[in-house]
């Protein structure tokens, strides 16, 4: 059986809500979750204040303070869904000053690695020149052919 990690994804990257900025950066697998080894929960690494985003049991998508093994339900961002990351639909919300608020410009964005490519040997003699003159040239006829 494929399991179901709830995440999957390479990295998230969260940005868009209007009260919650300090949330907003590139979230990474920083975990698996305690009650369910198929679940990732991720931390950021460059957001405004200690941010996580994780599944909980409840059907809900959560950025917040602290995932507690994706016990918590304290969020700042957070979206109704039972679907994996990557298949999230609908808008997220966000808690503002009056309480939660459905906000449709919150992005919350799995991104994968692109798949592996072999490397390339290092150029010899005059190869590099020629690879240069040949990307000058489509470059300078617009890329056509």
């Amino acid at each position: 059986p494929q399991p179901t990690p709830r995440g999957g994804c390479d990295s998230v990257a969260v940005s868009g809500s209007d009260y919650q900025t300090s949330r907003h950066g590139t979230y990474l697998p920083s975990g698996r979750c305690e009650d369910n080894e198929d679940k990732v929960y991720y931390k950021c690494s460059d957001c405004g204040s200690t941010s996580y985003l994780w599944y909980h049991d409840a059907g809900r998508w959560f950025v917040g303070p602290d995932a507690d093994n994706c016990d918590s339900s304290a969020s700042g961002i957070g979206s109704i869904s039972n679907e994996d990351l990557e298949d999230v639909s609908g808008d997220w919300q966000e808690y503002t000053s009056s309480g939660w608020s459905a906000n449709s410009d919150i992005v919350v964005q799995c991104n994968f690695d692109p798949t592996p490519r072999p490397v390339a040997s290092p150029p010899t003699g005059n190869d590099k020149d020629a690879d240069q003159d040949e990307a000058a040239a489509a470059a300078a006829s617009g890329g056509a052919c």
